[in-house]
């Protein structure tokens, strides 16, 4: 035992040469206790270990976590496409739809302005939707658009309007409770439902429709498809409608409206 040069004394044991203390005494090297072991195979890189996960600790209880990555970690849209049944060609006949794909395949004609205002208006009102429009409704809601249109003379209660919808439809039942006589077109395009079952409709007929009331009332003749089915409408009035009228709808306010001669109609 010998004593140190503050006082205290310490055991020391010769071996060799060399003294180590007896108790209280590990070896050089590192920290055993903070060391982190991999065993991985010797030929790969350690693996990096982390005490604390940034994402584990900014995960916010009942929020997706990709939700909460912004900047370059946010990970990109996949983008899924579609093929929506090839190209719409125009026309009941061949030779119609000849000469549709022919005038498509010509030169593009650009800042050439059409139809600047509906036929017959002096001029058009902006239409515009406001809390008024929203008196009636009652919310919350997701109902369809039906309204009120007088077809050949004949008020039609419940007529669905369908911006997805290419064609005016009206269901064989109403037709025949409407007592127009005038024949039917052949028509040879077949109607696809939701589940992609095919109807044949039985023909083509062009009939007077009449939107609104006076003095906000337009008239017009449109072509519509009878078609056999059971249906809790009169029938579908389309973009065609929507088209011709100049017709804006909101789901929301559930309505429409459109410009007449007397101002802005909402039904």
């Amino acid at each position: 035992m010998r004593e140190t040069s503050s006082g205290t004394r310490r055991g020391t044991n010769t071996r060799r040469g060399g003294q180590f203390p007896m108790q209280g005494y590990r070896p050089p090297g590192p920290d055993r206790r903070s060391q982190q072991w991999d065993r991985r195979p010797s030929n790969q890189e350690p693996r990096q270990r982390n005490s604390k996960s940034p994402a584990r600790h900014s995960r916010i209880e009942g929020v997706p976590e990709h939700r909460l990555l912004k900047g370059p970690e946010k990970a990109p849209i996949r983008e899924i496409d579609t093929i929506y049944g090839g190209p719409y060609i125009e026309g009941q006949t061949q030779n119609a739809q000849k000469c549709n794909a022919k005038e498509a395949e010509g030169k593009l004609m650009t800042n050439w302005l059409i139809n600047s205002q509906p036929f017959g208006l002096s001029k058009v009102d902006p239409i515009s939707f406001t809390e008024e429009d929203m008196r009636r409704v009652h919310y919350p809601h997701c109902d369809a658009l039906v309204v009120r249109a007088v077809v050949a003379r004949n008020g039609l209660e419940r007529m669905l309007l369908d911006n997805g919808n290419f064609v005016n439809v009206i269901f064989l039942s109403t037709y025949e409770q409407m007592n127009i006589n005038v024949p039917l077109e052949p028509s040879t395009e077949p109607l696809y439902g939701f589940t992609g079952d095919c109807v044949t409709p039985k023909g083509i007929v062009y009939l007077a429709v009449t939107m609104g009331e006076e003095p906000r009332a337009t008239y017009t003749f449109m072509e519509f498809l009878v078609a056999n089915r059971r249906s809790a409408y009169h029938g579908v009035l389309g973009r065609p409608v929507l088209k011709k009228l100049w017709a804006v709808t909101s789901i929301h306010h559930l309505c429409m409206k459109f410009p007449t001669e007397g101002g802005v109609a909402t039904i």
